[in-house]
């Protein structure tokens, strides 16, 4: 049970960081965007479809990483194999699309990376257990 409240507030970290993330990019989605287009070396005019997409971005981290959250902190605590399965899975889309976007700009991504594979680790064996 230890091992599954560590993996429970592994994931809550990461979705903390997601959470701040979506509210900074709502709030600030203009300097959000020149930020990231100076990363890239580029500049950036005034875009209705890029605010946009970036509004869409920080909504979609709100959602996705609260959802995340709750199941690492209910049906993952519980040892349910559907709750590990979906941390797998949407986490492995998240984190691999945001260490393709950022990893080379915020090498944090990489701390949020091995936080989730020690979460998934710490909850392998106890939500992946046979149950009769």
């Amino acid at each position: 049970m230890k091992k599954l409240n560590a993996a429970a507030i592994l994931i809550c970290i990461c979705a903390a960081y997601s959470v701040f993330e979506a509210i900074w990019g709502l709030a600030s989605t203009e300097s959000f965007i020149q930020m990231w287009a100076e990363m890239m070396g580029t500049t950036v005019k005034e875009s209705a479809v890029l605010t946009m997409a970036v509004q869409f971005f920080a909504i979609y981290h709100l959602v996705a990483l609260v959802a995340l959250a709750i199941i690492a902190v209910i049906p993952l605590r519980r040892a349910e194999k559907w709750a590990w399965v979906t941390i797998l899975v949407l986490g492995g889309i998240g984190l691999g699309s945001g260490i393709a976007l950022w990893a080379p700009y915020a090498p944090i991504m990489y701390v949020f990376f091995a936080m989730w594979i020690a979460a998934l680790a710490l909850s392998a064996k106890p939500s992946l257990a046979k149950k009769e």
